[in-house]
């Protein structure tokens, strides 16, 4: 069994090609390349992946509506792709056990980088009554207007990150319309600490927002649904409380680290089956 991920994926692949295929194969950790069939370099290189893959049995993907995307990128059958959802470490034993529920907070909190829509979010937060605090890199706010409710930290160590998490109200994850899904870390982390959160409806927090319930979802590109989704959440301490506390729930019961690994495992092992049956073991 060989499992690999990355920047690894195009090497490994190239290797098992020459020397043919030894063990069971997964590869994780895809970045799928957003759609450009005008460009000779997008299409060479959808060429190379869909002649380099094709020895692998299993592809780890995080979000249900990837696997599609992936099939249809590569050509090959969905089937060959599994979601395996995303795991937040904070619930981790060497980190927080059990997670904290810690209902209570002083603020909004957006936080990340990866297709990280900070544009939307100032305008959605600008004029709301209420303050915010955001943790990104310096260079993704260049050139934005930063409105005066929101404090902002830049390239802070891990460990401030969770304390400013901890003292939040509830996560706000605007997202940049992609066809690979980012923004789980920062939404489940929130989780974890029983924050709910309002999130851009995407790839990547469909399968982890539950509307209502876990959160609220607003649509892309428009600050007025992330503003109506936000004052949403502070209209009631009470349901956002209640929120929260499912949030956590969520969280242990389908985020937690050891999901996590029994998910990945049962890919594993399906994928050792395949390679067997392929070598009539």
């Amino acid at each position: 069994m060989v499992c690999f991920s990355g920047g690894e994926n195009l090497w490994f692949t190239l290797f098992q090609n020459i020397l043919g295929k030894k063990a069971a194969t997964v590869m994780g950790e895809m970045f799928l390349p957003e759609p450009n069939p005008k460009c000779w370099k997008w299409r060479l290189k959808r060429q190379i992946r869909r002649f380099l893959f094709r020895k692998v049995d299993r592809f780890v993907v995080y979000s249900t509506a990837e696997r599609q995307l992936w099939a249809d990128y590569l050509g090959y059958d969905v089937s060959r792709f599994k979601t395996v959802f995303f795991a937040t470490n904070i619930l981790a034993p060497e980190r927080y056990p059990e997670g904290l529920y810690l209902p209570n907070g002083h603020y909004g909190f957006a936080a990340g980088s990866s297709e990280r829509d900070y544009k939307t979010f100032f305008e959605a937060v600008k004029g709301i009554p209420y303050p915010f605090v955001v943790v990104a890199r310096k260079k993704q706010l260049e050139g934005l207007d930063i409105p005066s409710n929101v404090t902002l930290h830049c390239d802070i160590p891990w460990e401030q990150y969770v304390e400013l998490l901890k003292d939040s109200a509830f996560t706000v994850v605007p997202l940049h319309i992609r066809q690979r899904s980012t923004g789980q870390v920062v939404l489940l982390e929130g989780y974890a600490f029983g924050k709910p959160t309002v999130a851009t409806r995407c790839i990547g927090t469909e399968d982890y927002v539950l509307e209502n319930e876990t959160g609220y979802f607003c649509e892309a590109y428009q600050p007025e649904s992330m503003k109506a989704a936000i004052q949403k959440m502070l209209a009631s301490d009470e349901n956002r409380r209640q929120m929260g506390k499912q949030a956590l729930e969520k969280a242990r019961a389908e985020f937690s680290p050891l999901k996590f690994l029994e998910s990945y495992l049962a890919v594993l092992e399906e994928a050792v089956g395949v390679y067997r049956k392929s070598k009539g073991k």
